[in-house]
């Protein structure tokens, strides 16, 4: 094999240390050294850089696909506004974009009640035919797109709005508020969550997370407050939450949990 004579020269002035070639990189080569010699550090640098490129493609990926949805004109009516949901959605079916219509029509305070109760049923008593292949996670962290990015408030707030209302659904089926059984088959629906699901609506009530915990059980409250309906919902599920293990467990072992629980729901 034979040998160029650039190459020759780089391997004797390594081999003399007189090269100022050398010298003015040595830092560089020792680290393509290093590297080669350390196969799991250059993994390492690998899996950083990569994945900070990863999340900023997905954030450009995110932000590009929901910016028209997010920009809405709030004079715009509800049905203009399902024009466009309905791309965003795609695959869901027209129950699904039902229960977003009267999202909207909530925060514009149009029959306010009358609506949670039907996205409230709706999520309830007919997970599988509302969501088809879709879950209520994924739904919420659609939204919560809207309410991270610089879009109308209308958006943020619906967004913010059906977090909570998810959340306590959530820890509701957890508890044991089941839904209302078939009057055909008296049977159970199934549960629309899964385990991790589930556990994802528990741990953020984690009684080493004192201000997330605040801020939840404060927006739960907020939101249901001037909603009847809500209100007897929220407080079928603190009945359940209450002396849910690990949650009573957690409220037990953390005096300032229990103050704040207590403080928040009127719960003693």
């Amino acid at each position: 094999m034979s040998v160029g004579n650039s190459q020759i020269h780089i391997i004797l002035f390594i081999a003399k240390g007189q090269s100022s070639y050398v010298q003015d990189r040595a830092p560089q080569m020792w680290l393509i050294v290093r590297l080669a010699l350390f196969p799991n550090l250059l993994k390492a640098i690998t899996r950083i850089l990569w994945g900070k490129t990863y999340r900023r493609l997905g954030r450009q990926k995110v932000e590009g696909q929901y910016r028209h949805a997010a920009n809405f004109s709030h004079k715009a009516s509800v049905e203009e506004k399902l024009v466009d949901l309905r791309s965003e959605f795609a695959g869901s079916n027209e129950l699904c974009l039902e229960v977003l219509k009267r999202i909207i029509q909530i925060r514009r305070n149009e029959e306010a009640e009358k609506n949670w109760l039907f996205v409230f049923g709706a999520v309830l008593n007919q997970p599988n035919e509302l969501f088809g292949n879709l879950t209520l996670r994924w739904i919420v962290s659609v939204l919560d797109t809207f309410s991270d990015m610089p879009c109308s408030s209308e958006y943020r707030l619906a967004a913010g709005q059906l977090r909570s209302f998810s959340l306590g659904v959530r820890l509701g089926l957890t508890m044991g508020l089941q839904s209302v059984p078939d009057p055909k088959t008296h049977e159970e629906p199934l549960h629309f969550m899964n385990k991790e699901e589930i556990w994802d609506g528990i741990i953020h009530f984690n009684y080493k997370w004192g201000d997330t915990y605040r801020t939840l059980l404060l927006r739960v409250a907020r939101d249901v407050e001037s909603i009847p309906a809500m209100r007897v919902a929220w407080s079928a599920i603190l009945k359940r939450l209450v002396v849910y293990p690990p949650f009573d467990i957690a409220l037990r072992k953390n005096k300032e949990s229990r103050r704040i629980f207590e403080e928040v729901t009127g719960w003693k």
